[in-house]
C-alpha cells in the first residue's frame, strides 16, 4: 500500500511520536492519539511510567514497541503499568450505523482510516475510499434524499471514507471522525446488521 503520506511519512505515526516527544520533554496534558485519555506516561528523572489501559494484549504489544523505540530523554527504566480491560463479548447491537466522512483528497481519507482503526472501542465492520467513479454500489442502497446529500458532499470534497461500525461503537467513530478534520460527515439512518 502506498504511503498517504506525499512526503513519506506517516501522519498518525508522526503524532504518535510527537506525543512521546510531549511526554519525554516534561508535557502532559494532551490524550495519546491512539489510545486516547485512558494511558498517560511521564517522565520522573531518568524512569518513564507508563499507565492506564489498552484494550487487547495486542494492544499492549504494540504500546510496549512504541516504547523501545524511544532512544530520547536519558530514560533509563520503564515502569509499565498499563493492563488489558478485554471488550466486552457479545455487547454487540442489533443495527450498524453507516458513516461517510468526505475529505479533500485520497490521503487524507486513508489518514483517517489509520487514525479511526487504531482507536480502541471501534472495530468498523466496513471501511472503504471511494470517489465519485467508485461510489455507484453504494448508491443503489440510498434514499434520494441521501444522495443529493452524498452528490453536496462530493462538491465540498474530492474523498469519501465509508465506515459501517455496529450501533454501539457509532457515537467514538463519529467523535473521531470529526477529530480528523474532514470537509463533512454525514450520518445515514442505521440499519440491521
Amino acid at each position: 500500500m502506498a504511503n498517504p503520506d506525499p512526503v513519506g511519512r506517516d501522519p498518525l505515526d508522526e503524532k504518535v511520536r510527537a506525543w512521546w516527544l510531549e511526554v519525554l520533554s516534561g508535557e502532559q496534558g494532551r490524550d495519546h492519539p491512539i489510545y486516547g485519555p485512558s494511558l498517560r506516561a511521564r517522565l520522573r528523572g531518568d524512569v518513564l511510567e507508563v499507565s492506564g489501559a489498552v484494550e487487547s494484549q495486542e494492544a499492549e504489544q504494540k504500546l510496549r514497541a512504541e516504547i523501545q523505540t524511544l532512544t530520547e530523554g536519558g530514560i533509563c527504566q520503564v515502569r509499565f503499568e498499563a493492563t488489558v480491560i478485554e471488550a466486552r463479548g457479545g455487547a454487540r447491537g442489533v443495527l450498524k450505523q453507516a458513516i461517510m466522512a468526505f475529505f479533500t483528497n485520497p490521503a487524507q481519507s486513508r489518514m483517517a482510516e489509520r487514525y479511526l482503526e487504531g482507536h480502541p472501542g471501534v472495530t468498523p465492520l466496513r471501511v472503504e475510499i471511494l470517489d465519485e467513479r467508485s461510489v455507484g454500489p453504494v448508491l443503489g442502497g440510498l434514499a434520494d434524499a441521501w444522495r443529493r446529500e452524498l452528490a453536496d458532499g462530493f462538491r465540498k470534497g474530492t474523498s469519501l471514507l465509508l465506515v459501517e461500525v455496529d450501533e454501539v461503537e457509532a457515537f467514538r467513530a463519529i467523535e473521531l471522525l470529526d477529530d480528523t478534520k474532514g470537509v463533512e460527515i454525514l450520518v445515514l439512518p442505521p440499519s440491521l446488521a
